[in-house]
């Protein structure tokens, strides 16, 4: 992964824990086990 993933990533945990943005819940796409394929996980707070 290289920086500009890495900054883009950070800036969107940041708002999701901040409340700013969130996932939305599709019925074709589970995305917990999609975040989990790629390594995030509730404890990455």
């Amino acid at each position: 992964m290289n920086q500009k993933q890495l900054r883009l990533l950070s800036k969107m945990k940041r708002l999701i824990n901040n409340g700013k943005c969130r996932f939305a819940i599709r019925k074709d796409r589970d995305y917990i086990d999609d975040l989990l394929k790629i390594g995030i996980t509730e404890q990455m707070a």
